[in-house]
């Protein structure tokens, strides 16, 4: 009798073995986090890079005075947010429910805090001394990445003389020339659009006077949809005037 009672003894324990082990293994497994880069012009503007495939980039839910929103995931109804404190100004994104592993990086704003609580990030950048806005001299080619954040800019703020003086004689001609409206064509085309934000950024080529970028964009439309567009850049370089031009718009590159 002893003898059965020792082997259904062993046999229990050899199961309830079996059984922790099974459920350590599933409570510590973990999906890896997703790269989004952050990063901040000299304008204060917020920009993220993100490889598409990966997730969706953060989207923008308010902009209020520091301290006037304590817990923005409740506030706005999300699971989980991105908030950004500079300038005065707390910027709160949607991170729709996604698991995100940041890194800034600027040469106008230094991090201060970046802390990472569950699924919510806060990070707090304080922007560095000196007189960006007016250097000196000019000694380098404008990043090509960063003129295309600055033509989206202009078209954001109606500067549409200035931003169509940013594209090339041909691509006017291409794209806008007389049986396209010309100016008041390409005008008229973006007065539809509520505004315009430049989700990602990447440089594929750059040599000399030649460039390639490719971007992804967010429209926000005055009829009230929104949508996000692919657009591959090719860009050439006016020396006499000291800036990119964009002088066509490809489907895609077999580079």
């Amino acid at each position: 009798m002893k003898f059965f009672k020792s082997i259904f003894l062993s046999i229990a324990l050899i199961l309830l073995a079996s059984s922790c082990h099974s459920v350590t293994g599933n409570v510590y497994f973990r999906a890896n986090a997703i790269p989004l880069t952050i990063s901040v012009n000299t304008k204060g503007e917020i920009n993220f890079s993100l490889d598409p495939e990966l997730g969706i980039i953060p989207t923008p839910l308010g902009t209020f005075g520091v301290g006037l929103v304590i817990n923005p995931a409740e506030e706005f109804n999300v699971e989980n947010t991105l908030t950004v404190r500079l300038n005065g100004q707390d910027y709160f994104y949607d991170l729709h429910g996604q698991d995100f592993e940041v890194s800034f990086e600027s040469g106008y704003y230094s991090e201060i805090t970046l802390r990472k609580t569950g699924l919510n990030i806060y990070l707090e950048l304080v922007r560095i001394e000196g007189d960006f806005d007016n250097p000196v001299q000019k000694t380098s080619q404008e990043d090509p990445s960063q003129f295309i954040m600055d033509y989206y800019a202009l078209i954001n703020n109606n500067q549409y003389d200035q931003s169509w003086s940013l594209l090339s004689d041909d691509f006017k001609d291409r794209n806008h020339g007389n049986n396209n409206g010309g100016y008041s064509g390409y005008v008229d085309w973006w007065n539809t659009v509520t505004s315009v934000t430049v989700s990602t950024s990447e440089i594929r080529y750059q040599s000399g006077e030649s460039a390639k970028v490719i971007i992804v964009l967010h429209y926000e439309m005055k009829n009230g949809s929104a949508y996000e567009d692919r657009v591959y850049f090719q860009l050439i370089y006016d020396n006499s005037r000291e800036t990119w031009l964009i002088d066509a718009t490809p489907t895609d590159w077999n580079t």
